[in-house]
């Protein structure tokens, strides 16, 4: 049986926290801290539209933050189990996957009304969306694949086997690459956004649990949560090159 693990909700560069329960996320230097009543997921945020959205997966709900006051502005249902989620930058729609009903929702940003419901694989649990090509990439953590959705068709187009137990993926839109780490076969793909072909795996250390993409350098970085280290990736001429960028990183 998979374990599920994913979680992602630190932001330290906003310079803010969200409180739930009796738990504050704080980083120094935070400047104020906005209290949540639901136990929240994971984050995404329309920078066009300075508004911030976290999942409450265990509430069916998704909490709007106006980025200008950094106040609740509003909370709107998502049925399913809402997890990972992700803007789409040229028309400020919302993804939501919503992982107990392996379902993918495209929400409307102006009244947070749901314009469709796509059926993906098992255990859906984060989305990422190519905003040149207009395609969203969800993964799908008990059904090891990746589903292609094109935004503009608003259904799967492609279903991709990856690795063991997928957890999270970034998006190279400059390359059209999509990197896909797996946290139970310790490996990374790379997916060439053209055509949704894997060019290249490279083996990971134990149990990969994040990734994000740096434009600035293309390079890949992924955190290791069994050992405690961050590392890099880095696709060159379709190999990959892995690099321990932390070591010992002891504050979890």
């Amino acid at each position: 049986m998979k374990t599920n693990i994913k979680s992602k909700f630190l932001l330290p560069l906003l310079l803010v926290t969200f409180s739930f329960s009796n738990y504050v996320f704080a980083e120094q230097g935070i400047l104020k801290t906005i209290t949540l009543d639901k136990e929240p997921v994971q984050i995404a945020i329309n920078q066009k539209l300075n508004k911030i959205y976290i999942t409450h997966k265990n509430d069916d709900s998704v909490t709007v933050i106006d980025g200008n006051t950094d106040t609740v502005e509003t909370t709107f249902t998502i049925n399913g189990g809402p997890n990972g989620i992700a803007i789409n930058k040229k028309n400020n729609r919302i993804y939501v996957v919503a992982e107990d009903e392996n379902r993918l929702r495209i929400v409307n940003s102006t009244d947070n009304s749901i314009i469709r419901s796509i059926t993906v694989d098992s255990s859906p649990i984060a989305v990422a969306i190519n905003s040149r090509s207009g395609k969203a990439y969800v993964i799908n953590s008990e059904s090891d694949t990746v589903s292609v959705i094109d935004s503009r068709a608003k259904k799967v187009t492609r279903r991709i086997s990856v690795g063991d137990n997928p957890v999270d993926l970034a998006i190279d839109e400059g390359d059209e690459q999509i990197y896909v780490i797996n946290q139970d076969s310790d490996d990374i793909y790379a997916i060439d956004g053209d055509n949704d072909n894997i060019t290249a795996t490279a083996s990971l250390e134990d149990r990969p649990h994040s990734i994000v993409f740096n434009s600035s350098n293309g390079k890949c970085y992924i955190s290791d949560q069994a050992d405690n280290k961050i590392f890099t990736a880095e696709l060159d001429n379709g190999l990959f090159s892995t690099t321990i960028k932390i070591d010992d990183f002891s504050g979890g």
